[in-house]
Parts: C-alpha cells; sequence; structure tokens
C-alpha cells in the first residue's frame, strides 16, 4: 500500500473504528487511567507498546503468541498517542502548561 491520502484516510478510520470497539468493550478505562495517574499512564502504555514493536522487529526472537501483528501493535500505540493527546487537550490551560513545563526542564537538564 502506497503512503498517499488515501491510504492514510483508509488508516485513519480503521483507527477510530479499533478505537471505538474498544471503548464499547473496555469502557473508558484508558481515559480513567489518566485522570488517575496523569499523562504518565498513556507514556506507559505506548511503552508497553514500542517494548512489543521492538520484540515483533527483533529477527533473533521469535514470538510465541502470534496474537498480536506487528501492524497491530503499531495501530495501538497510534491510538495510545492520539487519545493522550485528546485527553491533554481537554485539560485546563494551567494542567497543559505543568506537563510542557516539568517535561521540558526534564529534557533541558
Amino acid at each position: 500500500m502506497k503512503i498517499n491520502t488515501n491510504s492514510m484516510k483508509k488508516v485513519y478510520e480503521e483507527l477510530f473504528n479499533t478505537f471505538c470497539k474498544k471503548n464499547h468493550d473496555y469502557g473508558s478505562s484508558f481515559e480513567l487511567s489518566l485522570d488517575k495517574h496523569g499523562l504518565v499512564a498513556g507514556v506507559v502504555r505506548m511503552e508497553d507498546k514500542m517494548n512489543r514493536l521492538s520484540t515483533l522487529v527483533d529477527s533473533d526472537t521469535e514470538a510465541q503468541i502470534a496474537s498480536e501483528s506487528l501492524v497491530d501493535t503499531l495501530m495501538d500505540l497510534s491510538n495510545y498517542a492520539a487519545m493522550s493527546a485528546c485527553w491533554l487537550m481537554g485539560q485546563d490551560k494551567e494542567t497543559r502548561d505543568e506537563y510542557y513545563v516539568k517535561n521540558f526542564n526534564k529534557l533541558s537538564t
């Protein structure tokens, strides 16, 4: 599949459909985690997906459980990032600024 406006639209539609199905099955558990623990909850979920991604692309490792493909992992990672961004945009300006300052200070030290 070539990367173009049509293929990206198809992927975004699939991401949205996956979000709807998972939100139906699991409820707002991810949002509740964000509300309880802050953005770190999203970072942890995305880190789990990144670790899974690293394992899947490591040619020396053969997956014992093939239930989640490379594409599934990437799609989940994308949805976790989008949900985290959506949650953060829904926070008041002071909370968003607090996350920015805290994380900017970590990067600059």
